[in-house]
């Protein structure tokens, strides 16, 4: 793996993580949708124009978008599953602690570089070098590693 190669591998990693909680946000969203269907109120005046089973037409639609969410939220977390157990190998391949440290708060622990600089007491340009480094370091690993 080159340089790039590891740091975009990284970044797949976060936005992995961040597709699956757009996925988890989806699902709350429809389950608000079905919490708001009402049911029919006998005491008002009837409506015209309706049918009755067009509530059970918009539970049964809504109740299969939460199946089809779910079945893409498994498969994200599959696959985040997946990235991490590279990630870790490929932290494996990196010596210095506080290179793995800020790889790790930063890809899978999802961190902002704010709370990553906070954290280690560096400015975020240093921590930048740091992660630019560890990538570095990996990516000659990894070449040595490589039949």
């Amino acid at each position: 793996m080159t340089e790039i190669e590891v740091k975009t591998f990284f970044e797949r990693i976060r936005k992995q993580q961040g597709y699956k909680e757009s996925l988890e946000q989806e699902r709350k969203v429809v389950w608000a949708d079905i919490s708001t269907v009402k049911a029919i109120d006998y005491e008002k005046a009837r409506v015209t124009g309706g049918s009755q089973s067009d509530i059970g037409r918009m539970l049964e639609r809504a109740h299969e978008r939460c199946n089809q969410v779910d079945k893409e939220i498994i498969k994200a977390i599959e696959e985040l599953n997946r990235l991490r157990g590279q990630a870790h190998e490929l932290l494996l391949l990196c010596e210095n602690e506080l290179q793995k440290g800020v790889l790790t708060d930063r890809y899978l622990r999802y961190m902002p570089w704010e709370a990553i600089s906070e954290k280690y007491h560096y400015s975020e340009n240093q921590l930048f070098r740091i992660r630019n480094d560890a990538c570095k370091t990996i990516a000659a690993h990894s070449r040595q590693c490589l039949p």
